[in-house]
Protein backbone atom coordinates (compact mmCIF):
# COMPACT_ATOMS: atom_id res chain seq x y z
CA UNK A 1 0.00 0.00 0.00
CA UNK A 2 1.28 3.42 -1.08
CA UNK A 3 1.92 5.57 2.35
CA UNK A 4 0.03 8.59 2.74
CA UNK A 5 2.29 11.41 2.36
CA UNK A 6 2.18 13.97 5.41
CA UNK A 7 1.21 17.37 4.73
CA UNK A 8 4.21 19.94 5.46
CA UNK A 9 2.23 23.31 6.42
CA UNK A 10 -1.32 23.76 7.98
CA UNK A 11 -3.75 26.94 7.73
CA UNK A 12 -3.14 29.21 10.40
CA UNK A 13 -5.91 31.78 11.32
CA UNK A 14 -4.43 34.75 13.14
CA UNK A 15 -8.37 36.21 14.67
CA UNK A 16 -9.85 32.41 16.15
CA UNK A 17 -6.30 32.21 17.42
CA UNK A 18 -6.36 35.50 19.32
CA UNK A 19 -9.42 34.75 20.20
CA UNK A 20 -9.42 31.48 21.72
CA UNK A 21 -9.94 32.22 25.31
CA UNK A 22 -7.19 29.70 26.85
CA UNK A 23 -4.96 31.35 24.53
CA UNK A 24 -5.98 34.96 25.57
CA UNK A 25 -5.35 33.97 29.25
CA UNK A 26 -1.53 32.43 28.87
CA UNK A 27 1.51 34.38 29.18
CA UNK A 28 4.01 34.36 26.51
CA UNK A 29 6.13 31.77 27.51
CA UNK A 30 3.14 29.26 27.89
CA UNK A 31 1.82 30.61 24.54
CA UNK A 32 5.52 29.82 23.00
CA UNK A 33 5.17 26.47 24.12
CA UNK A 34 1.60 26.06 23.20
CA UNK A 35 3.02 27.17 19.46
CA UNK A 36 5.68 24.48 19.78
CA UNK A 37 3.36 21.91 20.67
CA UNK A 38 1.16 22.24 18.21
CA UNK A 39 3.82 21.98 15.30
CA UNK A 40 4.90 18.65 16.65
CA UNK A 41 1.36 17.44 16.78
CA UNK A 42 0.71 18.15 13.30
CA UNK A 43 4.00 16.48 12.47
CA UNK A 44 3.04 13.67 14.38
CA UNK A 45 -0.60 13.46 14.82
CA UNK A 46 -0.48 13.11 18.69
CA UNK A 47 1.92 14.47 21.64
CA UNK A 48 2.84 12.93 24.73
CA UNK A 49 0.19 13.17 27.34
CA UNK A 50 2.61 12.84 30.49
CA UNK A 51 3.78 16.25 31.24
CA UNK A 52 7.16 15.34 31.91
CA UNK A 53 7.78 13.59 28.71
CA UNK A 54 5.56 16.90 26.97
CA UNK A 55 8.22 19.32 28.67
CA UNK A 56 10.68 17.57 27.18
CA UNK A 57 9.49 17.40 23.84
CA UNK A 58 8.29 21.18 23.87
CA UNK A 59 12.27 22.20 24.65
CA UNK A 60 13.73 25.66 25.20
CA UNK A 61 13.35 25.20 28.92
CA UNK A 62 10.25 24.45 29.69
CA UNK A 63 8.97 23.84 33.23
CA UNK A 64 6.54 21.07 33.65
CA UNK A 65 3.92 23.63 35.04
CA UNK A 66 3.89 25.15 31.68
CA UNK A 67 3.59 22.14 29.84
CA UNK A 68 0.20 21.20 31.92
CA UNK A 69 -1.22 24.58 30.65
CA UNK A 70 -0.29 23.54 27.49
CA UNK A 71 -2.24 20.30 27.69
CA UNK A 72 -5.34 22.10 28.46
CA UNK A 73 -5.61 22.99 24.27
CA UNK A 74 -5.14 19.19 23.83
CA UNK A 75 -7.86 16.33 24.05
CA UNK A 76 -7.01 13.14 24.66
CA UNK A 77 -6.34 10.37 21.72
CA UNK A 78 -7.64 6.87 21.70
CA UNK A 79 -4.55 5.42 23.02
CA UNK A 80 -4.53 7.18 26.60
CA UNK A 81 -0.87 8.16 26.42
CA UNK A 82 -1.23 10.52 23.38
CA UNK A 83 -3.27 13.96 23.04
CA UNK A 84 -4.63 15.23 19.89
CA UNK A 85 -5.84 18.80 18.49
CA UNK A 86 -9.33 18.76 17.37
CA UNK A 87 -8.87 22.00 15.57
CA UNK A 88 -5.51 20.87 13.69
CA UNK A 89 -7.46 17.11 13.01
CA UNK A 90 -9.95 19.04 10.99
CA UNK A 91 -7.57 20.97 9.38
CA UNK A 92 -5.93 18.06 7.99
CA UNK A 93 -9.29 16.28 7.00
CA UNK A 94 -9.89 19.30 4.87
CA UNK A 95 -6.71 19.06 2.95
CA UNK A 96 -7.00 15.35 2.22
CA UNK A 97 -10.68 16.34 0.76
CA UNK A 98 -8.84 19.28 -1.17
CA UNK A 99 -6.00 16.97 -2.60
CA UNK A 100 -8.62 14.09 -3.71
CA UNK A 101 -10.52 16.47 -5.45
CA UNK A 102 -7.77 18.06 -7.11
CA UNK A 103 -6.08 14.92 -8.14
CA UNK A 104 -10.17 14.06 -9.30
CA UNK A 105 -10.00 17.24 -11.42
CA UNK A 106 -6.36 16.53 -13.04
CA UNK A 107 -7.07 13.41 -14.18
CA UNK A 108 -10.49 14.47 -15.46
CA UNK A 109 -8.95 16.92 -17.72
CA UNK A 110 -6.32 14.91 -18.63
CA UNK A 111 -8.28 12.34 -19.79
CA UNK A 112 -10.32 14.79 -22.05
CA UNK A 113 -7.12 16.31 -23.51
CA UNK A 114 -5.80 12.91 -24.25
CA UNK A 115 -9.37 11.88 -25.90
CA UNK A 116 -9.04 15.29 -28.00
CA UNK A 117 -5.49 14.65 -29.15
CA UNK A 118 -6.26 10.57 -30.28
CA UNK A 119 -9.35 11.52 -32.22
CA UNK A 120 -7.45 14.19 -33.87
CA UNK A 121 -4.92 11.69 -35.23
CA UNK A 122 -7.30 9.32 -36.04
CA UNK A 123 -9.56 11.69 -37.72
CA UNK A 124 -6.39 12.49 -40.16
CA UNK A 125 -5.48 9.06 -40.27
CA UNK A 126 -8.99 8.15 -41.48
CA UNK A 127 -9.43 10.72 -44.32
CA UNK A 128 -9.20 14.14 -42.34
CA UNK A 129 -8.27 16.89 -44.42
CA UNK A 130 -5.10 17.76 -42.61
CA UNK A 131 -2.61 15.64 -44.80
CA UNK A 132 0.64 16.22 -44.60
CA UNK A 133 3.23 16.16 -47.78
CA UNK A 134 6.19 13.81 -47.53
CA UNK A 135 9.49 15.92 -45.81
CA UNK A 136 11.68 16.04 -49.66
CA UNK A 137 13.28 19.54 -49.69
CA UNK A 138 12.87 19.45 -53.53
CA UNK A 139 9.12 18.75 -53.83
CA UNK A 140 7.71 21.56 -55.51
CA UNK A 141 3.69 21.41 -54.13
CA UNK A 142 0.95 22.43 -56.39
CA UNK A 143 -1.30 24.83 -54.56
CA UNK A 144 -4.46 23.32 -55.84
CA UNK A 145 -4.30 20.44 -53.67
CA UNK A 146 -7.92 19.23 -52.66
CA UNK A 147 -8.17 18.60 -48.63
CA UNK A 148 -11.41 16.36 -49.21
CA UNK A 149 -9.25 14.02 -50.38
CA UNK A 150 -10.15 10.29 -48.13
CA UNK A 151 -6.79 8.72 -48.59
CA UNK A 152 -4.95 8.61 -45.95
CA UNK A 153 -1.59 8.90 -47.92
CA UNK A 154 0.43 11.56 -50.17
CA UNK A 155 2.90 9.86 -52.57
CA UNK A 156 5.83 11.40 -53.33
CA UNK A 157 5.51 11.51 -57.08
CA UNK A 158 2.01 13.10 -56.08
CA UNK A 159 0.88 16.42 -56.15
CA UNK A 160 3.79 17.49 -58.21
CA UNK A 161 4.09 21.09 -60.69
CA UNK A 162 4.20 20.42 -63.66
CA UNK A 163 7.56 21.00 -64.80
CA UNK A 164 8.18 23.59 -67.42
CA UNK A 165 9.62 22.50 -70.83
CA UNK A 166 13.58 24.03 -71.27
CA UNK A 167 12.80 27.11 -73.18
CA UNK A 168 15.99 28.28 -75.03
CA UNK A 169 17.23 31.36 -72.86
CA UNK A 170 17.67 35.36 -74.80
CA UNK A 171 21.07 34.12 -75.69
CA UNK A 172 19.85 30.81 -77.07
CA UNK A 173 21.13 28.67 -74.67
CA UNK A 174 19.54 25.94 -72.78
CA UNK A 175 18.80 26.08 -69.32
CA UNK A 176 20.03 23.45 -67.00
CA UNK A 177 17.75 20.71 -66.81
CA UNK A 178 15.90 20.03 -63.16
CA UNK A 179 17.23 17.36 -61.20
CA UNK A 180 15.28 14.49 -60.07
CA UNK A 181 13.99 14.31 -56.54
CA UNK A 182 15.31 11.96 -54.08
CA UNK A 183 12.81 9.75 -52.52
CA UNK A 184 13.07 10.19 -48.88
CA UNK A 185 14.29 7.67 -46.32
CA UNK A 186 11.85 4.65 -45.99
CA UNK A 187 9.99 5.36 -49.22
CA UNK A 188 9.83 2.36 -51.94
CA UNK A 189 7.52 1.99 -54.72
CA UNK A 190 3.61 1.58 -53.96
CA UNK A 191 4.41 3.13 -50.29
CA UNK A 192 2.69 6.01 -49.29
CA UNK A 193 3.51 8.77 -46.60
CA UNK A 194 1.06 8.10 -43.33
CA UNK A 195 -1.79 10.82 -42.87
CA UNK A 196 -0.23 13.50 -40.85
CA UNK A 197 3.22 11.48 -40.29
CA UNK A 198 5.69 13.34 -42.42
CA UNK A 199 8.10 10.27 -42.31
CA UNK A 200 6.70 6.56 -42.48
CA UNK A 201 5.80 5.00 -46.00
CA UNK A 202 3.36 1.76 -46.25
CA UNK A 203 1.72 0.60 -48.98
CA UNK A 204 -2.34 0.50 -48.47
CA UNK A 205 -2.24 -3.47 -48.46
CA UNK A 206 0.44 -3.10 -45.80
CA UNK A 207 -1.47 -0.31 -43.98
CA UNK A 208 -4.77 -3.08 -44.43
CA UNK A 209 -2.84 -5.74 -42.75
CA UNK A 210 -1.59 -4.29 -39.80
CA UNK A 211 -4.54 -3.13 -38.74
CA UNK A 212 -6.03 -5.97 -38.84
CA UNK A 213 -3.39 -7.56 -36.76
CA UNK A 214 -2.94 -5.25 -34.27
CA UNK A 215 -5.87 -2.96 -34.20
CA UNK A 216 -6.26 0.52 -35.94
CA UNK A 217 -5.65 2.21 -32.58
CA UNK A 218 -2.48 0.07 -31.68
CA UNK A 219 -1.16 0.97 -34.98
CA UNK A 220 -1.42 4.51 -35.26
CA UNK A 221 0.10 5.15 -32.22
CA UNK A 222 3.03 2.84 -33.10
CA UNK A 223 3.49 5.17 -36.54
CA UNK A 224 3.26 8.50 -34.63
CA UNK A 225 6.17 7.12 -32.24
CA UNK A 226 8.25 5.90 -35.25
CA UNK A 227 7.62 9.00 -37.02
CA UNK A 228 8.71 11.14 -34.16
CA UNK A 229 11.39 9.01 -33.70
CA UNK A 230 12.98 9.75 -37.30
CA UNK A 231 12.18 13.76 -37.15
CA UNK A 232 14.26 13.30 -34.16
CA UNK A 233 16.72 11.84 -36.12
CA UNK A 234 17.74 8.90 -34.36
CA UNK A 235 19.38 7.31 -36.58
CA UNK A 236 18.29 3.47 -36.36
CA UNK A 237 15.52 4.61 -37.74
CA UNK A 238 16.33 7.62 -40.06
CA UNK A 239 18.22 5.05 -42.10
CA UNK A 240 15.58 2.11 -41.94
CA UNK A 241 14.57 1.09 -45.74
CA UNK A 242 11.16 -0.81 -44.48
CA UNK A 243 8.80 0.95 -42.13
CA UNK A 244 6.44 -1.95 -42.17
CA UNK A 245 9.46 -4.20 -40.96
CA UNK A 246 10.54 -1.48 -38.29
CA UNK A 247 6.55 -1.78 -37.39
CA UNK A 248 6.45 -5.66 -37.59
CA UNK A 249 9.27 -6.09 -34.98
CA UNK A 250 8.35 -2.94 -32.43
CA UNK A 251 5.18 -5.29 -31.87
CA UNK A 252 7.31 -8.36 -31.38
CA UNK A 253 9.17 -6.60 -28.70
CA UNK A 254 6.14 -5.27 -26.40
CA UNK A 255 3.91 -8.31 -27.42
CA UNK A 256 1.72 -6.55 -29.50
CA UNK A 257 1.07 -3.40 -27.62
Amino acid sequence: MKKEKKSPAFQFYPTTYLGAEKVGIMTLEEEGAYIRALCYCWTNETIPSDTELLARLIGKGCSNQTAAVVKGCFVQDADSTRLRHERLDEEREKQKLWSMKSSEAGKKSGKSRKEKYLNQIHSRLNGGSDLVEPNTNSLSLSSSLSTSNKNIYISPEENLVEPKTNQPSVTGEQSPKPKKPKDPPGFRPGTRAMGPCKHVYLTQDEYDVLCKDFTKDRVHRKIISLDADIENGVPKYVKYSNHKACLLKWFAMDGGN
